[in-house]
């Protein structure tokens, strides 16, 4: 027998060690797919001139601030171009919006204003909607999607309706909020890096077809 910390059960034969493998590795192959997908989306906005608008409620609005910074800024490369990303946090617009049209319309009278179909949502929660609990999140994303604004959605196991109508879902498979928020800075983090990987490989491509025609004119 063999304690698994993972399920908090006693696995008792190989057969169950291969079964935990697997899901694990599937589990680790759908957040890469899901991070990679996110990157090319947010890489093609930038190439296109649009924006990255991000959201989120609580902590998660924290991360989307965290991300903004990433973009404009710089996460690990040193050279690289800022990408256009705004974090909709402003507490000036969130509390006259939600005082005239209510809290649930924050996000959404935003992307109104802002969006267009060049531009990219993106979109973090750790829950979904229940009642008018996330119904901000669910305006902002229907909202994003009327104006023909692709949308990447960061959530957890929890997040079921809000997935529905979003180009890319990253999933975090904790149970617990602290640990979902931990799983979903990493793949922040991530995200992040592929975009700085891929723009460097651009560079480096564009670098070399100008050496090449300096060499053959």
């Amino acid at each position: 027998y063999h304690w698994s910390n993972k399920s908090g059960k006693y696995l008792k034969d190989l057969s169950d060690w291969q079964r935990l493998c697997f899901k694990c590795h599937r589990e680790y192959d759908k957040k890469t797919v899901g991070i990679n997908r996110a990157a090319k989306i947010l890489v093609q906005t930038h190439y296109d001139k649009g924006l990255i608008l991000l959201i989120g409620n609580g902590g998660s609005l924290t991360m989307a601030s965290h991300m903004s910074e990433e973009l404009i800024g710089r996460f690990e490369s040193k050279d690289r171009e800022p990408i256009g990303a705004i974090a909709l946090n402003n507490p000036d617009v969130i509390t006259a919006v939600a005082n005239d049209f209510g809290f649930e319309n924050i996000f959404s009278r935003q992307i109104e204003a802002l969006g267009n179909d060049k531009n990219t949502l993106v979109c973090f929660t750790t829950s979904d909607v229940d009642g008018e609990h996330s119904l901000n999140l669910l305006k902002a994303i229907n909202r994003a999607r009327a104006k023909k604004m692709k949308i990447i959605l960061i959530g957890s196991n929890k997040t079921i309706k809000l997935r529905i109508n979003v180009n890319c879902f990253v999933q975090s498979t904790a149970i617990e909020i602290a640990e979902i928020q931990n799983e979903q800075l990493e793949f922040m983090h991530k995200i992040c890096r592929e975009i700085e990987t891929i723009l460097a490989r651009r560079k480096y491509m564009q670098n070399s077809k100008s050496k090449r025609k300096e060499v053959f004119p």
